[in-house]
């Protein structure tokens, strides 16, 4: 039995931009090679700015080049985080243009304030940043910062590609004791479990090598 074709909208967004960006091209989890991606739909493209706020006038066709050169550059970085190598200098420069490409307007403010309402006595005051403009470059800047936080503050060991070895999906651990494996467990988790488990009994091939099946599904495409 084949796979479904994945929809254009993932079940659940990550929790960051960057791996949402990253992930938006992957590997069949079943091992048949094949590679999906959702960058050129408009469905998908709508919904990823919409959700992490990244308010864009359009975000047509003409768009898509520019998004498919910062997700490889953000797989490499986050990959390299990953598996505890050394950062590419030349990716890191490429980042950090991206970071510098919109300024920033910092302000003083009252905490909690959405606006520039002026401070009353006793009030807790914050140092708020907001961009000078919002346009495109400014949304390709927000989903660059997002890895570079992530580069900056994450842990390496959890940041973590799917231990199925057919899946590409990259995923950050937020279990308490960064025990997760899996982009889901009942998706990839299980189709693992089982081949190996086929493996293991008698007649399962030569050199038990695990047989194919089809009883999971993609985790991420809309039914």
């Amino acid at each position: 039995m084949r796979s479904r074709s994945p929809g254009p909208l993932p079940h659940a967004w990550a929790c960051h931009a960057c791996l949402d960006l990253v992930n938006s091209r992957w590997t069949d989890h079943l091992g048949s090679g094949r590679v999906h991606d959702r960058l050129p739909l408009p469905e998908w493209r709508e919904a990823f700015f919409a959700h992490w706020g990244l308010e864009v006038r359009s975000v047509g066709e003409d768009r898509v080049a520019d998004l498919a050169r910062l997700r490889a550059l953000l797989r490499r970085l986050l990959e390299a985080f990953a598996a505890g190598r050394p950062l590419p200098a030349a990716d890191v420069e490429a980042l950090n243009r991206l970071l510098a490409r919109t300024p920033v307007i910092r302000r003083l403010e009252p905490a909690g304030s959405t606006g520039a309402a002026p401070a009353s006595p006793g009030d807790r005051l914050r140092l708020r940043e907001v961009p000078a403009r919002r346009d495109w470059d400014w949304a390709l800047a927000e989903i660059a910062v997002s890895a570079a936080r992530l580069l900056a503050e994450g842990e390496p060991d959890r940041l973590r590609v799917c231990a199925n070895p057919a899946c590409s999906w990259m995923f950050y651990d937020e279990s308490r004791n960064a025990s997760r494996r899996w982009c889901e467990a009942t998706v990839c988790g299980s189709l693992v479990k089982v081949r190996r488990f086929r493996s293991r009994r008698p007649g399962s091939g030569e050199h038990g090598a695990p047989r194919p099946t089809s009883a999971c599904r993609r985790p991420g495409p809309a039914p």
